[in-house]
């Protein structure tokens, strides 16, 4: 699962550990990379520019690709 936030998202899995993580642009270049052996990983997006991303996980011998898109609210 994936949880966003204003400028952090959270990804947890529920039967198994977090091995590696990609945030990758549009173009496919890796904009942030994680490995983690828990099974609750934190990201902090606020210096990315607003667009689309995907989220890259791979965890128990599997990948999962996910697209975000983050959007800053400019309130007048």
């Amino acid at each position: 699962m994936v949880y966003p936030n204003t400028g952090e998202f959270t990804i947890e899995l529920n039967n198994g550990s977090v091995k590696n993580i990609d945030v990758m642009d549009v173009t496919g270049r890796v904009i942030i990379s994680n490995t983690s052996s828990n099974d609750k990983v934190d990201f902090n997006i606020d210096a990315l520019a607003n667009g689309i991303y995907y989220v890259r996980i791979q965890a128990n011998n599997s990948v999962e690709t996910i697209k975000i898109v983050k959007q800053k609210l400019i309130v007048f």
